[in-house]
């Protein structure tokens, strides 16, 4: 695997990780506190790189896959709920810059953690974005 970073204008990197494959390609993660869709400033500047990474490199597509953590007061419809709008907010903002893309989101709830068997766990609180 090839991991490539790609330099904001702050101290801050996005990594680009390239799997030998056709299918959409990680190009980053964006991640939200509990029980909130709402995207950090810090967060709306990595987006703005990477879409000017997608854009350089001539992908046409982007999928923004939504996910949630495990809460013992969250059940599933919750969390589905969740995932899907972190995953709505994100694509619309990426699709502010990029009107050209074709842009998919769909929210996946609590079914694939990055840290599993732990409860409230920031790194499950995701978005991921996919291109191709």
């Amino acid at each position: 695997m090839k991991v490539v970073a790609v330099t904001s204008t702050s101290s801050e990197e996005v990594a680009a990780t390239y799997i030998a494959s056709t299918k959409f390609r990680l190009v980053g993660r964006i991640y939200f506190p509990a029980y909130s869709i709402k995207i950090s400033n810090s967060y709306l500047q990595k987006i703005g790189v990477m879409a000017n990474f997608v854009r350089d490199q001539g992908f046409s597509e982007i999928l923004v896959t939504g996910h949630s953590d495990r809460t013992l007061m969250a059940n599933l419809t919750t969390t589905s709920f969740l995932s899907t709008e972190r995953a709505r907010v994100a694509a619309s903002a990426i699709k502010k810059l990029l009107p050209s893309v074709t842009m998919k989101y769909l929210g996946q709830g609590n079914s694939s953690p990055l840290v599993d068997g732990v409860f409230k766990n920031v790194k499950n609180r995701r978005v991921q974005i996919y291109t191709r």
